[in-house]
């Protein structure tokens, strides 16, 4: 009763405090053993929820004994706090059974400064009812954007955002445009940055110019000298992604939009650890680190997934 986590579906905790009184020759019976956990976790949990207010209230209890005590550490801001969790895991570890060890958060996009993390230091890790942060289709998408902004050739990244958000260039306008660049031997950004010059793409002509004015505009300014973190927040902002997601107003969208956003901490933490920062110095570091993904499927490597995710599981060593 003191986890109103279905109030989407309707429930609501007022169903369990009124019960007596709509029931008078009801008789309340407390579940309060917990056959899991120590005490001292218990313990923590029960100051913690002893403070909602509209609750029947109870008293979690074991017989395992108190356990190992809680360690609680506040760090200046959410690298600090990584760096922290993945120092312990490597001291606490030595190396080995790092499947003895977890990392439950609230929402999915908190993932992301954790696995930065945990790569930075070779911990090999699973994300449990999520996906990494950088197989994300909308991060795919904003760093697709990134990487043809510096560099035009990348085609297969320039075939990903063209039309996202959709500004009515189908698949047959792109299609024919291949295929006026696969016969002149030039690039397809090329040609779909004069699209005047070619007859069958007439009637896309316009759209194709607006794309490629985009993206020369993002890119002079980041020519002139703009900052990552204000360039990325224009990047957000003129490709018209953030306005797309916030009209879908569901709640796959906010997630959405919370992940695109939570994309600038990667970029201001790497501006910050850069002597030099560059954009095609950012990319190849996400670079590096989608790389290394493909060696951290081992077995024994540390589970990240939300709270949620976790219910009824067990790990010796939790950060929270």
């Amino acid at each position: 009763d003191d986890q109103s986590i279905y109030r989407f579906r309707g429930a609501t905790i007022e169903n369990i405090l009124s019960f007596e009184k709509q029931y008078p020759a009801s008789k309340v019976v407390r579940l309060e053993q917990n056959y899991r956990s120590t005490q001292s976790i218990l313990n923590a949990a029960n100051a913690v929820i002893a403070r909602n207010t509209g609750r029947k209230g109870k008293k979690l209890w074991t017989s395992n004994g108190p356990g190992a005590p809680i360690t609680i550490y506040e760090a200046s801001d959410e690298s600090a706090e990584a760096s922290f969790v993945a120092n312990r895991i490597i001291s606490e570890s030595k190396g080995k059974n790092f499947k003895d060890f977890a990392i439950l958060y609230r929402t999915n996009a908190q993932s992301n400064t954790l696995e930065y993390a945990l790569k930075r230091n070779a911990i090999p890790y699973r994300v449990i009812g999520g996906t990494r942060f950088f197989d994300r289709a909308e991060i795919k998408d904003m760093l697709s954007y990134l990487c043809v902004i510096h560099n035009r050739s990348d085609e297969l990244r320039l075939r990903r955002i063209i039309n996202v958000p959709a500004r009515g260039l189908g698949a047959k306008a792109v299609e024919a445009a291949e295929r006026m660049a696969a016969a002149e031997g030039k690039g397809l950004y090329h040609v779909i940055s004069d699209p005047y010059s070619y007859g069958p793409l007439e009637k896309a002509a316009t759209k194709f110019m607006r794309f490629t004015v985009l993206i020369e505009e993002l890119a002079m300014l980041l020519e002139n000298g703009m900052a990552l973190p204000e360039f990325y927040d224009e990047v957000m902002a003129r490709t018209g992604y953030v306005e797309m997601l916030e009209n879908k107003g569901t709640e796959e969208s906010k997630t959405k939009l919370e992940n695109i956003r939570e994309l600038k901490s990667s970029i201001l933490a790497y501006v910050q650890n850069s002597e030099s920062p560059t954009l095609a110095g950012f990319l190849e570091e996400v670079a590096l680190y989608t790389d290394l993904e493909e060696f951290n499927d081992s077995d024994d490597a540390v589970v990240m997934m939300t709270m949620h995710s976790a219910k009824g599981l067990e790990f010796p060593h939790v950060f929270l």
